[in-house]
C-alpha cells in the first residue's frame, strides 16, 4: 500500500472551467479517505486525475513520494471501481476478476490463487462460472471491487460504487467495503455525494464545493466543528438550522429581528456589536414543548414527519422555518398547533455572514 498526496492541483477544462482549484490534501498508508460533495463539485475530476484518466492542469500528485503526473494508470499501480461496474458481459465472473492479472502476464497458478482468495473474501465463489447478466446489482458491485483489489494496488479508488443500490444493499456493502479495507490494509480513496457513506466508512473526509476544499477532518470534526456555512448545512440529517442574525449592542446577544435573542457567552470577545452572523443549531439541539417555558420562543407546527426512532417537527416561527428532531414516534403534535422551543446555546455555532467561516468559541467547544 502507499501514501498519496495532492499538491496545489488544478483541473481546467477548455482554458476557462476551473473544475478543481488549488487542491492540497494527503491520504496516509492504509487510510480510508473520502471525497464528499454535491454534483459538480470537482470530486470525480480529482479522482480521475489520481487514476491517470485526466491530465493535471497544474500542481502535482504523488504516490509513495513519487510524482506521477506523467505516468500512465498502469504505471501508477492504482485500481478503480466504478458505479457502472465496468464488467465484460461475455466473460464469466472468474475471467472478469482474472483479467487484470492476465494483463500483467502472471502465471496461471498465481492467477488462480489470487482470484479464489479475493472471491472468498467477497463471497463470490458460488458465482464464478456465471456471466454478469445472471448476477444481482450487489453481486456485480462485489465483482467490480474484486477485480480492483485482486492485483494488490498501491491505491484503491472507488467512484460512487453504491449510488445505484437500494438502501438495504448499500448498508450491507458499506460494511463489506469497510471490512475489506481494514482486513487487507488498503489505502482507499472513495468518492461519494452520500454523507452517510462518508461518515460511516472514512477515517478522514475532504468536503468539496465548486472545485475547492471546504474542510478536511475526521467524521466527528466535520460534524461537530464545521469550518463554514456550507459544511454546516451539508453535513447532518436533517441538516443544521441556519439563521441570519446580528450581534446586539452588548456584543454578546445574538438576535434575529423580533423572533428571538439568545446570549452567546462562549463567543464574547470573538464577536462585536452590529456584526452580521449566521447562527447554526442542529435539530436535535432544539428543546420543544406544548407550553411556554422560561426563555422559550413561540411558533406553530408546520409539518410532522415520523421516522420511527425519531420525529422531525418543522416549526414556523416569524419568518423562519426550522426543524426539531425529537426521540421516538411522536403523535401529539397537530398541524398549525402552538409550539414553544428554545435553542441550546451551549451547542450552537456562529459563522461570519460575510466570509461564511466558523467563529470559534473561547469558552468550551460546541458539542453537537
Amino acid at each position: 500500500m502507499a501514501d498519496m498526496e495532492f499538491r496545489n492541483v488544478w483541473k481546467i477544462y477548455d482554458k476557462k472551467v476551473n473544475a478543481v482549484q488549488d487542491l492540497t490534501f494527503g491520504c496516509k498508508d492504509r487510510e480510508f479517505f473520502a471525497i464528499l460533495g454535491p454534483s459538480g463539485c470537482g470530486k470525480t475530476s480529482s479522482l480521475r486525475m489520481l487514476a491517470g484518466l485526466e491530465d493535471i492542469s497544474r500542481g502535482d500528485i504523488l504516490i509513495n513520494g513519487q510524482r506521477v503526473n506523467n505516468l500512465s494508470s498502469r504505471e501508477r499501480n492504482v485500481a478503480m471501481s466504478f458505479e457502472n461496474y465496468g464488467l465484460y458481459p461475455t466473460f464469466n465472473i472468474y475471467d472478469n476478476i482474472a483479467y487484470p492479472l492476465r494483463i500483467l502476464k502472471l502465471d496461471q497458478d498465481t492467477i488462480n490463487k489470487k482470484v479464489m482468495d479475493i472471491a472468498r473474501k467477497l463471497r463470490l465463489i458460488d458465482v464464478l462460472n456465471f456471466k454478469p447478466a445472471a448476477l444481482s446489482s450487489g453481486q456485480k458491485q462485489r465483482v467490480s471491487i474484486a477485480r480492483a483489489l485482486v492485483r494488490n494496488p498501491d491505491v484503491t479508488i472507488m467512484d460512487e460504487p453504491l449510488s445505484h443500490l437500494d438502501a438495504k444493499m448499500r448498508s450491507h456493502m458499506r460494511s463489506v467495503i469497510k471490512r475489506l479495507h481494514n482486513s487487507l490494509g488498503l489505502t482507499t480513496v472513495y468518492v461519494t455525494h452520500d454523507q452517510i457513506e462518508a461518515m460511516t466508512m472514512a477515517d478522514k473526509i475532504l468536503i468539496m464545493n465548486y472545485g475547492r476544499e471546504q474542510q478536511i477532518g475526521t467524521p466527528d470534526e466535520v460534524y461537530s466543528e464545521p469550518a463554514n456555512v456550507f459544511v454546516a448545512g451539508f453535513i447532518g440529517t436533517p441538516q443544521m438550522n441556519l439563521f441570519d442574525c446580528e450581534i446586539d449592542s452588548d456584543g454578546c446577544t445574538v438576535k434575529h429581528g423580533q423572533v428571538f435573542a439568545v446570549t452567546a457567552e462562549q463567543y464574547r470577545g470573538q464577536i462585536v456589536a452590529g456584526q452580521k452572523v449566521v447562527l447554526g443549531i442542529r435539530p436535535n439541539n432544539l428543546n420543544i414543548s406544548h407550553q411556554p417555558f422560561p426563555g422559550s420562543i413561540s411558533g406553530t407546527v408546520y409539518v410532522v414527519e415520523g421516522l420511527g426512532e425519531t420525529t422531525i417537527i418543522s416549526i414556523r416561527s416569524g419568518d423562519l422555518l426550522l426543524k426539531a428532531d425529537v426521540d421516538g414516534l411522536v403523535s401529539d403534535w397537530t398541524y398549525d398547533a402552538p409550539i414553544h422551543y428554545s435553542i441550546d446555546t451551549g451547542k450552537m455555532h456562529l459563522f461570519d455572514a460575510g466570509s461564511g467561516m466558523r467563529i470559534k468559541p473561547i469558552k468550551g467547544q460546541s458539542d453537537t
